[in-house]
């Protein structure tokens, strides 16, 4: 089981393998660095992994790789549709349309007499 650091010139920070990503315990401090694994052992072996720049925002020259999650992520279960119901009294909307038409017909009748 390797231990993996990233050397900052301010000292080592640990970091934790997980899911196949490396993973800081703190906060990052931001700048150049040094991903090192270390192999524990009778006789410690250390190896320098590769150079990283930490940064809140990616450069914009920067290689992005895109995460592809379609193996992890499971498949929908078939369920069958919902029905919903919604009932109300049309009474109200209906003495809203009459009025309405009780209301335009006077106008209707002063613009035929007009015309």
């Amino acid at each position: 089981d390797a231990e993996y650091f990233l050397r900052t010139p301010e000292g080592d920070l640990p970091l934790t393998l997980k899911e196949g990503r490396l993973l800081g315990e703190d906060p990052l401090p931001l700048g150049a660095a040094e991903v090192i694994e270390r192999m524990p052992g009778t006789e410690t072996v250390e190896r320098r992994i590769g150079d990283v720049y930490v940064a809140n925002e990616p450069a914009i020259d920067s290689r992005q790789f895109a995460v592809d999650d379609a193996p992890e992520l499971k498949p929908l279960k078939p369920r069958p549709p919902e029905v919903t119901v919604f009932k109300r009294e049309a009474t109200l909307p209906v003495l809203y349309l009459l009025s309405l038409i009780l209301l335009v017909m006077p106008l209707e009748r002063l613009i035929r007499r007009r015309s």
